[in-house]
């Protein structure tokens, strides 16, 4: 017959190895999430941060290449919120293996992409292409 003590210290023993399973898996799953940095001209923007958050799950397939969701937050966000999927397009994203993209400009226009930010943009594509096969077109 267990002891009141020995039955506790079991349950606090399974209770551990729950939370041990439950954090290993999480971390397995979890969506990878950087940035790049890109220069341009703009005087408010002469490095710019573009956050980007890879699917959970994802594995590449040879010769595939995989959409990208750009999303900006809103005027001078830093654009890591959305890209972590502040925005509610996180589980789409995953479900359909789409790369959520987002630039941290501010000022100089930047919603006219004509003058300088459409350039960035691309030039960040470009660079996230090189570790992960996205479009960039």
């Amino acid at each position: 017959m267990l002891t009141i003590s020995e039955k506790f210290q079991m349950k606090i023993e399974k209770f551990v190895y729950f939370l041990l399973v439950s954090l290993i898996s999480i971390q397995l799953s979890a969506a990878e999430l950087g940035y790049v940095t890109v220069k341009t001209q703009a005087p408010s923007n002469k490095e710019v941060k573009v956050h980007y958050r890879v699917p959970e799950n994802f594995q590449a397939k040879p010769g595939q290449l995989y959409r990208v969701l750009v999303i900006f937050g809103g005027r001078n966000s830093t654009g890591e919120a959305p890209a972590k999927g502040g925005m509610g397009f996180a589980e789409w994203a995953d479900d359909l293996q789409i790369f959520i993209v987002s630039p941290g400009f501010k000022d100089d226009d930047y919603w006219y992409p004509e003058k300088w930010s459409g350039k960035a943009l691309f030039k960040a594509l470009k660079e996230i292409k090189k570790k992960y096969p996205i479009c960039d077109d």
